[in-house]
């Protein structure tokens, strides 16, 4: 049996279809629920799929401005023998417990600025805009694996640690006190020896960007291990940082991409004072150029720290891979053109049901490769520096030490949230992304694809009505073919009413993109509309 703990909510019925999916969800399913399988799912896959993102997006009266700032909830899928069970349970966090408790909001999120205590009084309220805040520790968009266990992370300095099993918190992480940093991005990179890898901020004594490397937890040691800075460089602006979301790393160098995606640094220290969120410090500069930075990964050192090398302006949240080959640096990044990209996600938009047509009118995410020399002394007779045969990628000097990138289009369709195959291939060459595809000028956000980075070609999976979340990768034991496995998706299929909503696991074939097998859950009326997954196998 399953337990379904009810909650209510403010939000009205959705008129149209796709707004739907920014609506909180209104049960949990603690004990595990037993899907109905139709089609075949290999033998082979035995482990859990776990999801991350926004659940709920109000407290009481109060709504969250932007679908960054919802509360996490987090969803498992078990599998094995060919059945499948799920549950999915808020996180208690600090911040779920005090804002569920206090029928409010009461810790500022990415665009949401905490409510007033109303046992406070108005001369009470105005002195404590003087006290320090308490940062969120809704940890909302990322799930991962570490070796001592699962955690979550957003872009501020916490990580809660999850039971695998329950879905309950049983830690949490403060990695300024571990690290060093005031804030990490919620796409660390985990090694098979158990190395956590970062970017993120510290502010200690100026403004720098750094990168950061967490050992494994060693066995019979309590606590989350101290880890370290490997690379420290101050930011290029006197009051401003850029934000990062991701990066990326090759066998031998750290890879960091510096977007015209800046944040005001007084407009943070003001807002924290005055009741400002995180986003009314963040400002699209079109005109600044994309720099990228290489850092040797034995020696801590920047590669040709002395150039610079750019590229025309894009925003990005995830980079994809990265690798070396030839002497040069192959980075794939699913860019964006829209600078306005971040005001796209307020709920005011997000919840409108003119929403899918204002999509269409959006620029789609490409999946760009940019390629990028390690000696950048060699010419060519038209320019181009990259001596690579196989990719139409450029890299042109400019003057002296400036360089030019232009890059190379990967697949003639929009695509986000992409994955790989990620515990062979992250790091090295690759050949195959899976993400969500995106046509805005077609129907948005409904389509699953797998690219082909040597043929730039790509296969799509789709059906009328079904949303898909990011597909996560799942490698067959003993497969040396990369595409060898399957990826599983959470679908959301919308109705013309609220009760008519259904949501499955679709099982496709990696390799030919084609449909194994779909779980369908009875009872639970739809699937949260969240941010990343991670799947990790039983013998792990």
């Amino acid at each position: 049996m399953f337990k379904l703990v009810r909650r209510s909510s403010t939000l009205s019925v959705a008129a149209a279809s796709m707004h739907k999916l920014f609506k909180t969800i209104e049960n949990e399913v603690e004990d595990p629920l037993q899907g109905s399988v139709k089609g075949t799912i290999p033998l082979w896959v035995n482990g859990s799929l776990y999801r991350n993102g926004p659940g709920m997006y109000e407290v009481g009266e109060h709504k969250f401005n932007h679908w960054f700032d919802g509360m996490a909830m987090l969803q498992r899928f078990h599998i094995s023998k060919g059945n499948v069970t799920y549950q999915r349970k808020f996180l208690r966090s600090d911040t779920f417990v005090k804002n569920t408790t206090s029928n409010r909001i009461t810790r500022n999120e990415f665009a949401t600025t905490a409510d007033p205590d109303p046992c406070k009084n108005i001369f009470q309220r105005f002195l404590s805009v003087f006290e320090t805040d308490e940062l969120t520790d809704n940890t909302l968009v990322n799930v991962f694996p570490l070796k001592d266990g699962l955690y979550t992370a957003t872009e501020l300095v916490y990580l809660n640690k999850i039971d695998p099993e329950t879905l309950d918190r049983v830690d949490k992480v403060d990695l300024e006190k571990k690290v060093g940093v005031n804030l990490a991005t919620a796409h660390p990179h985990w090694d098979t020896d158990g190395n956590m890898y970062n970017i993120g901020h510290s502010f200690n004594r100026g403004l720098f960007t750094v990168l950061v490397k967490v050992p494994p937890k060693k066995d019979g040691v309590e606590g989350f291990p101290a880890g370290e800075i490997v690379f420290k460089t101050r930011s290029p602006w006197k009051l401003h940082f850029n934000y990062y979301h991701s990066f990326s790393m090759t066998e031998n160098y750290y890879v960091f991409v510096q977007q015209p995606l800046l944040s005001n640094v007084p407009k943070i220290l003001l807002g924290r004072k005055m009741g400002y969120a995180f986003d009314s410090s963040l400002t699209s500069y079109p005109e600044i150029k994309n720099r990228f930075r290489i850092v040797d990964r034995k020696t801590g050192e920047e590669v040709n720290a002395d150039h610079v090398i750019e590229a025309d302006s894009f925003l990005f949240f995830h980079q994809i891979n990265a690798y070396e080959e030839q002497g040069h640096i192959i980075l794939d990044i699913a860019c964006h053109t829209d600078f306005k990209l971040l005001d796209r996600f307020y709920m005011k938009n997000l919840t409108s049901a003119q929403y899918e047509e204002n999509l269409r009118s959006l620029s789609e995410p490409e999946a760009r490769r940019y390629v990028i020399p390690l000696e950048l002394g060699q010419e060519s007779k038209d320019g181009n520096i990259v001596s690579l045969e196989h990719t139409a990628a450029k890299c042109h000097r400019i003057s002296g030490k400036a360089f030019h990138c232009e890059p190379e289009r990967l697949a003639d369709i929009g695509m986000e949230f992409p994955q790989i195959n990620y515990r062979k291939h992250n790091t090295k060459k690759y050949r195959y992304i899976y993400g969500v595809g995106l046509r805005h000028k077609q129907n948005p956000i409904n389509t699953l694809v797998k690219i082909d980075t040597f043929t730039k070609t790509h296969r799509e999976w789709k059906e009328d009505g079904c949303y898909p979340s990011e597909p996560v990768f799942v490698p067959e034991p003993g497969s040396d073919s990369e595409d060898g496995g399957v990826l599983v998706a959470a679908i959301n299929r919308l109705g013309e009413s609220d009760n008519e909503n259904s949501c499955f696991l679709l099982v496709l074939d990696a390799k030919s993109f084609t449909e194994m097998a779909r779980v369908e859950f009875k009872g639970v009326g739809r699937f949260p509309l969240d941010f990343h997954g991670v799947y990790t196998s039983d013998k792990n």
